[in-house]
């Protein structure tokens, strides 16, 4: 993929995160696409109506003065995702998030392309990863390059760290399909923050566990939609003080972020089921494509 990168993606090398500024947003919610499952009742898909959005505006109106919402967690075609980085940008700047995180699986140009995407957008793009530690899933967030799978929790963490990235504990007690929690046997390491609303379905009991956790943990909580397919984008998100990455930042490494769940639809969540059967039955091992650890931001 990387070989594949625009100019405006290599300009970007060095960036972990991309300054935005406001242009037009466009009008309303884009309609939910079907998805072509045979196994699934259509009716299940289709007709599904607003209920299905992933974001409520009124959410947005209704953040104190001065604050803003980020999605921390969202995947792309780049691993086991739906939609294009390019497609995942646009849809935050249609619902008003300030600032996304791109983590693919093990690699990082999918969040590079949508970096550099982002100029002239009201929308900021931090670089990010979930990496497969050898203990389960961790998230760096301002990544300058992709950190290997397959080293341990301790080692993961350190190893974000020591390309000034900041470490979240994400679904840390939820392990279901391809999501693997790191577990009680990490606490106690040097999480920056720890992912206490994740909208993938079924994690309601691993939520719990995990906002109980958030003290021991570390300071900052965050909510993020963990979103495989476009209606998803938004479900749960970080709201924090400030607008830009920057801002974002200073509220994780301070411990001034909240988490809002901004949707719980039914149909959503059969919509993102739907994704992740069908990409494991037609993609098979190729469902998660590691990256090589070369790329960087």
């Amino acid at each position: 993929m990387a070989a594949n990168r625009p100019p405006a993606t290599m300009a970007m090398a060095k960036a972990a995160a991309i300054t935005c500024h406001p242009i037009q947003r466009r009008s309303g919610f884009a309609k939910l696409t079907t998805l072509n499952y045979p196994s699934l009742p259509s009716g299940w898909l289709r007709n599904a109506g607003n209920a299905s959005n992933a974001y409520d505006l009124s959410m947005v109106a209704g953040l104190p003065p001065g604050h803003s919402a980020a999605d921390l967690h969202l995947h792309t075609t780049y691993s086991d995702g739906r939609a294009a980085p390019v497609d995942v940008l646009n849809k935050a700047i249609e619902i008003g998030l300030s600032v996304i995180a791109i983590t693919d699986h093990d690699r990082i140009d999918g969040a590079v392309v949508a970096a550099a995407a982002a100029l002239g957008t009201d929308c900021e793009v931090v670089v990010g990863e979930e990496i497969s530690s050898a203990g389960g899933h961790v998230a760096g967030l301002f990544l300058k390059s992709a950190v290997p799978p397959g080293l341990s929790v301790a080692a993961t963490i350190a190893a974000i760290h020591e390309q000034g990235g900041l470490a979240v504990a994400v679904h840390p007690f939820y392990r279901l399909g391809g999501a693997r929690g790191v577990g009680p046997a990490a606490a106690g390491l040097a999480w920056d923050a720890i992912e206490v609303e994740n909208a993938s379905p079924g994690t309601m009991l691993a939520n719990r566990r995990a906002r109980a956790a958030h003290a021991s943990w570390a300071r900052a909580a965050t909510g993020g939609s963990d979103a495989h397919i476009l209606a998803a984008v938004g479900a749960a998100v970080t709201t924090f003080p400030g607008r830009s990455a920057a801002d974002l930042r200073h509220a994780l490494e301070t411990g001034n972020t909240n988490w809002v769940r901004a949707n719980r639809s039914p149909a959503l969540a059969i919509r993102a089921l739907a994704w992740s059967v069908q990409r494991r039955i037609t993609m098979g091992p190729a469902a998660r494509q590691p990256g090589d650890g070369s790329t960087s931001a």
